[in-house]
């Protein structure tokens, strides 16, 4: 149906000879095509956040082969406001949230984001990272009353809601 939809669009478009018009209306359509239902956009990616709480493990596993994409990455100040606010929308009870953050195994003073973008901004709670025990390599989004920040936590040993992102296509 919708390559007989394109097609007739194209002759019409042809025949009229209005065709860099109709070419530059898909344009903006493609680069502003929506997010999957039930999913935000914001910039570039989608966000889809889930309440029920999981293990990391299970978290990532949520959204890199049901959903296609990763944990949440907060690369800039603006992405944690938009992360904050849709936060606040979607679940605001909600006080902890795995992110994709995660401790390098190879030099435990250093992080990475699960989807490998570099990490320009931080918003670690007062003295984090800390890792407790030698053994907390994952990281919480936690939001209090009069406190919000990073926390560095053991991988399994918690359940959290979570956020998946994923590139708009």
């Amino acid at each position: 149906m919708a390559a007989n939809s394109l097609s007739w669009i194209l002759v019409v478009c042809l025949l009229a000879n209005v065709c860099d018009v109709i070419v530059s209306d898909f344009s903006s359509f493609y680069q502003t095509t929506p997010c999957p239902h039930l999913w935000t956009a914001y910039e570039d990616n989608c966000f889809m956040m889930y309440a029920i709480p999981a293990t990391r493990a299970e978290a990532k596993k949520e959204c890199e082969q049901m959903q296609g994409g990763t944990l949440v990455s907060i690369v800039t100040s603006r992405d944690d406001d938009f992360l904050v606010n849709y936060w606040d929308e979607i679940s605001p009870l909600t006080t902890d949230i795995w992110v994709g953050l995660k401790r390098n195994p190879e030099n435990r003073q250093e992080f990475f984001w699960d989807n490998d973008v570099g990490i320009q901004h931080v918003n670690w709670l007062d003295g984090e990272p800390n890792d407790h025990g030698k053994n907390e390599d994952c990281v919480v989004y936690i939001r209090r009353k009069d406190n919000e920040g990073w926390n560095d936590r053991e991988c399994y040993d918690k359940k959290y809601p979570f956020i998946c992102m994923k590139p708009r296509v």
